[in-house]
């Protein structure tokens, strides 16, 4: 009988873009957000995009926030679709 382990499925060590980064934010309470670098490093070039710093970025972000969704994914889903839009694909999100 063929038994599978946790460590089958395990992905490789991440690499150091992938490593989890948390932020403190003021939006719309005070809140910690983890992730991982690579979303905080393209958060930063959103942010630069709009004329902002990242927190601004973030914390403007996360005031939209529907009220139950997870902070640290509104922020990625954010980050991806003002990502898109900067490369020419129409999204609904503005700075």
């Amino acid at each position: 009988m063929l038994v599978n382990t946790a460590q089958d499925f395990m992905p490789p060590t991440p690499s150091y873009a992938l490593l989890w980064s948390a932020r403190h934010l003021k939006a719309p309470h005070r809140s910690t957000v983890r992730l991982e670098n690579y979303f905080w490093q393209q958060i930063e070039v959103v942010a630069k995009n709009c004329g902002m710093s990242w927190r601004q970025w973030s914390e403007k972000t996360l005031t939209a926030k529907p009220l139950g969704t997870n902070s640290a994914s509104w922020l990625r889903v954010n980050c991806l679709l003002s990502t898109k839009e900067s490369y020419g694909e129409k999204t609904t999100l503005t700075c």
